[in-house]
């Protein structure tokens, strides 16, 4: 094994590396949480934002969800068959449209996060409080410094 100098980076302290590591093995066991509910990875990030925002347009969930457009496009379009969101265009400009949860998505999407919230809080179950919101404040700090 080479030294920590002869090495060209430490992924221990490379933190794009640790903090991709984390977010895909932490969205791997949510994504098991809210799977017996048919929500998909990306139709949980959509669902997710429409509940904090309550209604959004395709292209504020693009930018929010770090998802495509088409694959925005694509997951809107499934989240409407299965009923769980509407989607009504401007008639002035097909382009502009406003997405809303219906009561199915509210209700969907409130058991399914259940799951999950209490995945999270098994996974910080070895932080303090003051650990907690010291790791929020440090993210939103990370947040804050992207483009």
């Amino acid at each position: 094994m080479k030294s920590e100098e002869d090495k060209p980076i430490n992924l221990k302290a490379f933190i794009p590396y640790r903090l991709t590591r984390i977010s895909e093995d932490f969205g791997k066991m949510s994504a098991q949480g809210y799977k017996k509910y048919n929500v998909t990875s990306p139709e949980w990030r959509i669902l997710a934002i429409l509940t904090e925002y309550g209604s959004a347009s395709s292209k504020f969930l693009q930018d929010q969800s770090a998802l495509s457009r088409s694959r925005v496009n694509r997951t809107l379009d499934k989240l409407v068959s299965k009923k769980w969101v509407s989607r009504k265009f401007e008639e002035y400009d097909r382009r502009q449209n406003k997405i809303t949860l219906t009561t199915l998505g509210i209700s969907t999407f409130a058991e399914a996060a259940r799951v999950v919230n209490d995945m999270q809080s098994e996974w910080l179950r070895n932080f303090s409080k003051t650990e907690i919101s010291q790791l929020y404040k440090l993210m939103e700090k990370l947040e804050d410094q992207l483009p």
